[in-house]
């Protein structure tokens, strides 16, 4: 069962059985669903249950492709969904960030469907990625980070999962031919052309400058490798979740990859918390995830290589960004969404000098 409209009360009793979940001799008789959340590239709906002969979960989140099928396909083609699947089943039990509790996942290698079976964490806090958050929100998900990260820090066996991208990079990264980094400057230019007239100048010349220069950018450089989220931002994060109970919890690992831990931090930073707010904290942020990483038992990088990544991919969120508004479905939000965190993000490539670093290590 791969899509939502192939879960029955049946399937759903089977899996929470198997997951330990259920009651002895409790079955799902009544499941309601609702779609959650905003995501472009796959579906959250929303179940409440109803139980005879025992209790279990009051209510689940089901994960499904896209019913779009441009986002559908693209997911396809970049493996995303694969890559969310085995994330949960190899992955997240070796981490120490706080994920979702899936109770089953599975994929489909014909119709490239798939479906996650998640615990439900309502009710929790919204934080609007239009907005941004503040410095506590940021200082939680650096927190988290460290447990994402330190865990499998330059790990052999982790570097080795295939779907992973141990072989080839990660999302902040490319280690391939030259020409396969073409569709990535075609749709950056594209992106410049759909949205011409909504660009900030100072946005619109940055943007240029490193759509023309992708293969700087996405080179691959020497340097500790971790799991990386490759989307890390208030949109795929869940606060104070259960009304409080659990702080922060990380989702949609769509975008998982081995790559540099500091993607993610200078991309959470750049593209969430607003421009004023960032050049005020973002260097005490960093500091105590680096000092997190030491503590966790990080060794061999030290302030000044983790200062100096994190100003390097800042230029990421570009590379990131713009290609993905032009390949998911689009939305009022999504356009938004996009323009604000681009908006944000070039205005920290700008501070930090990054474009310039970005040279002195080519």
């Amino acid at each position: 069962m791969t899509v939502p409209e192939e879960i029955t009360t049946e399937w759903l009793t089977g899996a929470l059985g198997r997951a330990g979940v259920l009651g002895e001799g409790a079955r799902v008789v009544a499941a309601s669903g609702d779609r959650i959340g905003t995501g472009q590239v796959a579906r959250n709906v929303r179940y409440q249950l109803e139980y005879a002969g025992g209790e279990g979960p009051r209510s689940v989140v089901v994960k499904s492709a896209s019913p779009d099928p441009t986002s559908r396909a693209v997911a396809t083609q970049m493996g995303l969904y694969l890559r969310e699947v085995s994330f949960y089943q190899e992955l997240a039990p070796k981490l120490g960030i706080r994920t979702p509790r899936c109770f089953h996942a599975e994929s489909d290698a014909e119709t490239h469907g798939f479906v996650l079976l998640m615990e439900d964490l309502t009710p929790i806090e919204a934080v609007d990625q239009l907005t941004g958050f503040g410095p506590d929100h940021a200082a939680l998900a650096c927190a988290q980070a460290v447990g994402m990260h330190a865990p499998l820090w330059g790990d052999d066996w982790a570097a080795a999962r295939p779907w992973l991208g141990g072989t080839g990079g990660g999302p902040g990264e490319h280690a391939g031919p030259e020409h396969a980094t073409l569709p990535l400057v075609q749709l950056v230019q594209g992106f410049l052309e759909r949205y011409a007239d909504a660009l900030k100048p100072d946005t619109r010349r940055v943007i240029e400058r490193l759509g023309a220069r992708v293969l700087d950018v996405t080179r691959p450089r020497p340097g500790p490798r971790t799991v990386q989220h490759g989307d890390y931002r208030p949109d795929n994060m869940l606060f104070a979740g259960r009304g409080g109970e659990v702080p922060l919890t990380v989702v949609d690992w769509q975008t998982v990859a081995w790559g540099p831990a500091l993607v993610d931090i200078a991309f959470l930073l750049g593209t969430s918390l607003g421009v004023e707010a960032r050049r005020t904290h973002e260097r005490d942020l960093l500091r105590d995830y680096h000092a997190g990483l030491c503590a966790a038992g990080v060794t061999g990088y030290g302030w000044d290589e983790c200062w100096a990544d994190y100003r390097r991919h800042a230029c990421y969120a570009v590379t990131f960004l713009a290609p993905a508004a032009m390949l998911v479905q689009r939305t009022d939000r999504g356009d938004a969404m996009f323009l604000a965190a681009l908006d944000r993000a070039c205005a920290q490539i700008t501070d930090l000098e990054s474009e310039q670093l970005l040279e002195s290590s080519c």
